[in-house]
């Protein structure tokens, strides 16, 4: 251990050997941050499977994974990026659907003074993690007594996302109704994940089976959806979304809609409930 003002106490989840790397870094509100550097072979699969891979960052909220953002490097020193919202259902299944699990390491810190003593008023909270191909680097930042300094957008919220006009509830009922007529469900997967694009006139586009296997689950659900249109073709396809809002105004983007079979025969859909990318990806 490393004694300088604070004995640092880790307790790590993996029975692992771990190398830590301790900085303190102050910030301009007078709290401090600590940055946690361990090597991490745990991840380093996902690197290998994905060349263009930079790095994977994690936002914590309440000492949890939060959202995911993947850093990619791609030709022409371009970079472009994926994000997952960990608390929605599309996102978290597609996340493990392409990469499988993301191992963390999970550092409980304890604040002691050099002489052995708890310091009760020290805290830290965890903030964030950045996985690279062969470290996991934490961040906690310093909590005091009596202040609350937060930061000015902690959910990393960019504008609003594209919303379904109607009622998501109604979708469901009927979609349960249409598939208990069903006699024959072998080859039903349960959770379907799709892809699609909502234009800034609100309508949904290029909507695709991104997870899961076709079937009369997922042709019925793609149907509920697909915009309607008059059977000659002169009125333009129905506007059934609010389209994404930025601060400049509406926004194109790409949505999931997430469609779940459950046990009961009912069904349960989700959309995005939060926008941190200007494209929605």
């Amino acid at each position: 251990m490393k004694r300088t003002l604070f004995l640092l106490v880790f307790s790590i989840s993996l029975i692992t050997s771990l190398f830590a790397q301790l900085k303190f870094t102050k910030l301009v509100d007078d709290k401090q941050v600590l940055a946690v550097d361990l090597s991490d072979t745990l991840n380093r699969q996902i690197f290998n499977k994905n060349s263009k891979l930079k790095y994977i960052s994690i936002a914590y909220k309440h000492d949890r994974p939060y959202y995911v953002f993947f850093r990619f490097d791609d030709t022409a020193n371009k970079s472009r990026r994926e994000h997952y919202d960990l608390e929605f259902e599309a996102d978290a299944y597609l996340l493990k659907y392409k990469y499988g699990p993301i191992h963390l390491i999970d550092p409980t810190i304890k604040i002691q003074s050099i002489w052995g003593e708890t310091n009760s008023a020290t805290t830290f909270t965890i903030r964030s993690a950045v996985i690279e191909n062969h470290t996991v680097s934490y961040r906690f930042s310093q909590k005091w007594p009596d202040m609350d300094v937060k930061p000015s957008n902690p959910e990393g919220i960019v504008g609003m996302p594209a919303r379904y006009k109607g009622s998501l509830e109604l979708i469901e009922t009927k979609l349960a109704k249409e598939l208990s007529e069903i006699k024959n469900k072998m080859g039903i997967d349960s959770i379907v994940v799709f892809g699609a694009t909502v234009s800034k006139q609100g309508v949904l586009s290029a909507m695709e089976l991104i997870v899961g296997q076709q079937s009369h689950f997922s042709n019925l659900v793609q149907q509920a959806f697909t915009p309607k249109k008059d059977e000659f073709g002169l009125r333009p396809p129905s506007a059934d979304w609010f389209a994404a809002g930025i601060d400049r105004g509406a926004v194109e983007t790409k949505i999931r809609i997430y469609a779940r079979l459950n046990s009961d025969g009912s069904v349960t859909i989700k959309t995005p409930r939060r926008l941190r990318t200007f494209t929605g990806e």
